[in-house]
């Protein structure tokens, strides 16, 4: 609107005068202003906005100093040329203080110099910011106590359980008894259960503290190996084979925990799969990554156990199986630690199932 009549009307004319235009635009401001002289460091002008947020009156401020109001930081010099930025808090009628924050420029007018104090309230934000710092020394705190419970798990549960389950077989050994063996052998077989989920336990708390691991170039084909040759007694009690398909060399961006996701997933195919079976391990190229699938040939998954399997707890029931439900937790977190991604899915090619992971290639 203002282009229309510039043709015809100066701006003094528009608006009566020149104090009424810039009385108009400081009204307009959605923030608080302290127009002040910086000869006599006085406020010459304020608006409704600082009226009403700190509950002094237009006249109560005009001819006053701009410290009595607003609580500048200290070895500061803001009556220089240049534009400041910064927070500080106002005064309020009823003697209380108001966090705000504040910029300032310079205007000139009638050849005399100005410094515009513009400020806007930022109490919520200062409250958001204590709300989330709050949050998060609650949350050290809870990472702490997360870390204190692990220790107390691996310390002070792990001993007495060792010792339960050493006594037991010294019993068993001494033992002829078969009534008294068989309850012995209860005794240790609940005693290893104990302490396998002690152990477990601990590890899951250890690694939902940890922010990331430093991951290094590593083969996983020598990995693979390896878990293979350690599970040899069992494949072969079993009368199983275990097949590798992979490249000679599959580079990758890991840490040496990454083991355990291959002891843990091979040691469920064997649990799962029958006497006289295969597991193969398949390592394929997926583009950024590579995709490790563990193909076993058990009785399957339902779908409606698939989605809960990784987490803690969460056990697919089957006979005469061991298992505290915490072993899939930690593989799911060990691999999110790689930035990779984790599932489990049918065996195309029959019964049994596959779980796979990527892990990013080096």
């Amino acid at each position: 609107m203002l282009s229309v009549y510039k043709k015809n009307n100066s701006i003094s004319e528009l608006f009566g005068n020149e104090k009424t235009y810039l009385k108009t635009i400081l009204e307009s401001q959605p923030n608080g202003i302290f127009v002040v002289d910086t000869e006599s460091l006085s406020i010459v002008d304020t608006n409704s906005y600082t009226v009403k947020k700190t509950g002094f009156s237009e006249i109560s401020v005009i001819g006053y100093p701009v410290s009595k109001f607003l609580i500048l930081p200290e070895n500061e010099e803001y009556f220089v040329d240049g534009n400041r930025k910064f927070e500080c808090s106002i005064k309020t009628f009823n003697g209380e203080c108001i966090p705000v924050f504040v910029t300032t420029s310079f205007m000139i007018l009638d050849r005399r110099k100005y410094q515009i104090f513009n400020f806007v309230d930022i109490t919520q934000i200062k409250e958001k910011m204590c709300e989330q710092q709050k949050y998060i020394r609650d949350l050290e705190e809870s990472i702490e106590y997360k870390n204190l419970f692990a220790d107390i798990l691996r310390h002070d549960l792990l001993n007495p359980a060792g010792l339960v389950k050493g006594f037991t077989q010294l019993l068993l050994d001494m033992e002829k008894n078969s009534r008294k063996v068989s309850i012995l052998e209860k005794v240790q077989h609940h005693s290893e259960k104990l302490i396998s989920i002690i152990e477990s336990a601990s590890r899951l708390s250890r690694l939902e503290s940890t922010g990331k691991l430093e991951l290094e170039k590593m083969d996983m084909v020598p990995i693979i190996e390896q878990v293979v040759d350690d599970f040899k007694y069992q494949t072969d009690k079993n009368q199983m084979n275990v097949e590798i398909r992979a490249d000679r060399c599959c580079p990758a961006f890991a840490n040496d925990i990454i083991e355990d996701v291959f002891s843990n997933l091979l040691s469920n195919a064997i649990k799962y799969s029958p006497e006289n079976s295969q597991v193969t391990i398949d390592v394929q190229d997926a583009g950024d990554f590579w995709k490790v699938s563990f193909i076993d040939s058990g009785e399957g998954i339902n779908d409606r156990d698939k989605n809960r399997l990784f987490e803690r707890f969460e056990r697919v029931d089957k006979n005469n199986i061991n298992g505290n439900g915490l072993g899939l937790a930690i593989v799911k977190k060990i691999i999110e630690l790689h930035n990779g991604d984790i599932g489990v899915k049918d065996n195309p090619e029959g019964q049994g199932s596959i779980f796979w992971f990527t892990v990013m290639k080096a």
